[in-house]
């Protein structure tokens, strides 16, 4: 009898984690914004029907503003894993068998990244606005198919002398799901950035864009997935010349996961991604781009330690890449190589390995094996989640030039970054 009870217990409490948040996603080698085949309540940024699968929950991503791009330049902000933006919101179902739900302040890394694409260098140093103030309300059903849709809408404004700025973006997500298949949609209909103090540049506007994707249940255990995304905008960087630019990604992928125990589930997943960048050259802007291929595997691993904790954690490696680039030695949408180029170039090679030395070129990509690791504390209908071993720069102690040496070091007076709480009611 007692061991009925401490295997139920077990089970209840995969089931409870199996909602969880960014932290929890990330260790297993997943995106932040959802996983194609890992259960999350992060899915719905995917697929909003996901949110059919869903009971009352509240979410709270532990943040603040996110990390400034570059010194001094508070509005482009990205959310690092050693520095992140506050989120949070509620879940909920009526009873007429709706679900809605509101999440305040999600940002994904391709919005951040035109806007900051977008920005000037040199010695202006002018950062565009990233979204703020994000809302994000869902609904979701059950008809003849599982549905949902999802609105996006941002909106802020500055009018303080010398410090104005104004900045809206708004999209659409809808999504559908019945038996073994899934499929979703994301329009993007539209962004604007104008410049700091209303300035003449750098100026940002977004264009229609769209992602679209979907999956199949080949078993209970394996799932295949595909998506294809493609954004333009138009940009500003001089007083006299608009410029174009374009993101695009297609991807194409097979996740497997297997209960191996009753307190273990472990994660295979193998998939290919094309990611391609550009900016078209103006005046004395040259062009650039960046693009990359990849086909990397992750093997991934959940455990139920006791009743009050789940620890997790994933490699990842490329069994195939390369990049392409050319353009990242003068500019990367900058109107020089001043400190905003820089960090422009940096945030390109951290995100997708391009060059940071100005020669460019087409090279395989490097030192591509990541660890991850996570947990999760949990006390009743409480989860705390986190990331193991990304000390950030804000830890007591520790020289913020230093802050990145410390990666993958156990620190047990700062446990866990990227936290984040759920609450089921």
């Amino acid at each position: 009898m007692k061991k009925i009870m401490m295997t139920a217990s077990a089970v209840m409490l995969l089931s409870t984690s199996a909602f969880a948040t960014k932290a929890r996603l990330q260790a297993l080698g997943e995106d932040k914004d959802g996983s194609y085949y890992i259960s999350d309540y992060r899915n719905i940024y995917i697929n909003p029907a996901e949110l059919n699968s869903m009971g009352n929950m509240a979410i709270f991503e532990w943040g603040g503003a996110g990390a400034s791009a570059t010194s001094g330049i508070s509005r482009a902000s990205l959310d690092l894993d050693n520095n992140t933006k506050a989120q949070g919101g509620v879940l909920y179902g009526l009873s007429n068998g709706i679900k809605i739900g509101a999440i305040l302040g999600d940002e994904t890394d391709v919005a951040a990244l035109t806007r900051i694409l977008s920005s000037n260098g040199g010695a202006t140093n002018e950062g565009l606005q990233s979204a703020d103030n994000v809302l994000d309300v869902f609904v979701a059903g059950k008809s003849a198919v599982n549905w949902g849709a999802n609105l996006l809408y941002t909106s802020t404004k500055n009018e303080a002398a010398s410090a104005r700025y104004n900045q809206h973006s708004y999209a659409a997500r809808l999504g559908a799901s019945q038996d073994a298949w899934n499929v979703h949609l994301l329009l993007a209909l539209g962004a604007k950035a104008d410049a700091p103090d209303y300035t003449k540049t750098p100026t940002y506007k977004g264009n229609f864009g769209a992602r679209v994707g979907g999956g199949y249940d080949l078993s209970a255990e394996n799932k295949t997935f595909g998506m294809y995304e493609s954004y333009t905008w138009d940009q500003t960087n001089s007083t006299t010349a608009t410029r174009k630019g374009a993101f695009s990604k297609a991807m194409l992928g097979f996740g497997h996961s297997k209960k191996v125990t009753d307190n273990s589930t472990m994660f295979i997943k193998l998939h290919g991604e094309s990611t391609h960048i550009q900016l078209d050259s103006v005046g004395s802007l040259a062009a650039a781009k960046i693009d990359r291929l990849a086909f990397p595997i992750s093997i991934g691993f959940e455990h139920t330690s006791t009743e009050w904790l789940v620890l997790r954690g994933s490699v990842i490696q490329n069994l195939y890449g390369t990049v392409k680039d050319s353009g990242l030695d003068t500019n990367f949408g900058t109107a020089g190589a001043g400190n905003m180029g820089a960090v422009i170039r940096s945030l390109a090679n951290q995100k997708y390995g391009a060059s940071t030395s100005g020669t460019g070129g087409k090279k395989t990509l490097a030192n591509s094996t990541q660890v991850n690791a996570g947990a999760t504390l949990t006390f009743g209908s409480l989860s705390v989640d986190g990331l193991i071993g990304a000390t950030p720069a804000s830890r007591a102690g520790t020289p913020a030039s230093a802050a990145d040496t410390n990666g993958g070091v156990l620190a047990l007076d700062n446990l866990e970054t990227r936290v984040g709480v759920t609450y089921k009611f």
